[in-house]
């Protein structure tokens, strides 16, 4: 597939979505556009199921095969949001009933701020608790039919409960490798609020809720690159939320945290795609790069960005050698014996060396690759 080939179907994804999102009967198809490619895009995104409100009201829609295929997508996804949000409900009334501090995060928010929940798709439902009420919540979700299988992350939990339920337990907004995020997050519930009527269930404001925003999308957009969704995320925010914030608080908060280049790029962005902002040489690239990068970045652009920041060498070495905060997180005993660092680094890079999964081996690869 051309790049050309591949521009004018990003653009005309983004056409849907834009419709999607206004409630607007899209253009049909350009001949020159292929549906599979499209849904493909949009699979790769997470966003056919938003885009299929807009592919309904065509009046020349795909043909059966993949129109079944995208309303398929669209009725899970569907189910999805009906049933996490019904499990959150569960989750929320036993933690306020156990008196146990919580905080849903992230997209079971953003959610909210959509046309329909549905149309917001959301992988895991990150919820922060505080560190010392770790082992009740534990057995709390236990007892709601989750189930654990990775026991040794420090920064979160994960928790699944079939066919679709993925619960992440935090105790804390960002993990420690963001030293200058980290101390602004020193404690998650400063940002928050108990919900109407609750003791213990929290909400963030809607001005912290947008400045975490900000920086859990400086986080994958420096790093691997993020998605189309994260666009159309800005793009809801904006148009819900920012005739209700104090943008004083904001804007010295934005500046403190050196937020305030990438939340202007966002909104012109978000403008230029889903609204009627004017495009510009600048916003394309930026359009192109979010584009390629599917739903979470790719390690092409992981790497990339890496090396530039840091250097070759340095990249090298940080993977080799990984820093304090990041294997403490992976190996939690080294929170009581930090001696044993170099051990770890030894084992990690043999599990590494044999491993056809392990992301530090594709990310050295790559780097050589690309040399």
């Amino acid at each position: 597939m051309s790049q050309q080939y591949k521009k004018d179907c990003g653009d005309y994804l983004i056409h849907l979505l834009k419709c999607a999102l206004n409630g607007e009967v899209p253009d049909e198809k350009p001949d020159n556009v292929s549906w599979e490619e499209v849904l493909l895009l949009a699979k790769y995104h997470n966003t056919a199921n938003t885009a299929c409100y807009a592919v309904e009201r065509l009046e020349n829609k795909p043909d059966d095969v993949i129109f079944s295929e995208w309303k398929e997508i669209k009725n899970k996804a569907l189910v999805r949001d009906i049933t996490q949000r019904s499990e959150l409900k569960k989750i929320s009334d036993v933690f306020e009933k156990s008196e146990i501090k919580m905080m849903a995060v992230k997209g079971c928010r953003m959610k909210q701020l959509y046309p329909r929940t549905d149309m917001r798709f959301m992988s895991d439902l990150d919820i922060i608790v505080e560190s010392n009420s770790i082992p009740n919540v534990c057995n709390i979700l236990q007892e709601l039919g989750y189930k654990s299988e990775k026991h040794n992350l420090s920064h979160h939990i994960e928790f699944n409960k079939p066919p679709v339920m993925h619960v992440e337990i935090h105790n804390a907004l960002i993990s420690e490798q963001w030293k200058s995020f980290r101390k602004y997050y020193s404690d998650p519930f400063k940002c928050g609020r108990p919900q109407k009527e609750k003791r213990f269930v929290y909400e963030m404001t809607d001005e912290e809720f947008y400045i975490y925003f900000l920086v859990h999308l400086y986080k994958h957009y420096s790093n691997g690159g993020t998605g189309i969704r994260s666009v159309m995320d800005c793009f809801m925010l904006n148009k819900n939320l920012s005739s209700k914030l104090d943008w004083t608080y904001i804007n010295k908060k934005l500046e403190q945290l050196e937020l305030i280049k990438l939340k202007d790029d966002f909104d012109k962005l978000a403008d230029f795609w889903f609204a009627s902002g004017n495009g510009s040489k600048v916003l394309e690239s930026m359009g192109d790069y979010i584009i390629s990068s599917g739903t979470y970045g790719t390690i092409h652009n992981y790497v990339q960005n890496g090396i530039k920041s840091q250097g070759r060498f340095r990249y090298l070495i940080g993977r080799i050698f990984p820093p304090y905060s990041l294997m403490k997180s992976l190996y939690p005993v080294l929170e009581r014996l930090p001696f044993l660092l170099p051990f770890f680094w030894i084992w990690k890079d043999i599990k590494a060396l044999f491993s056809s999964k392990s992301t530090s081996k594709r990310q050295i690869k790559m780097m050589f690759k690309n040399k």
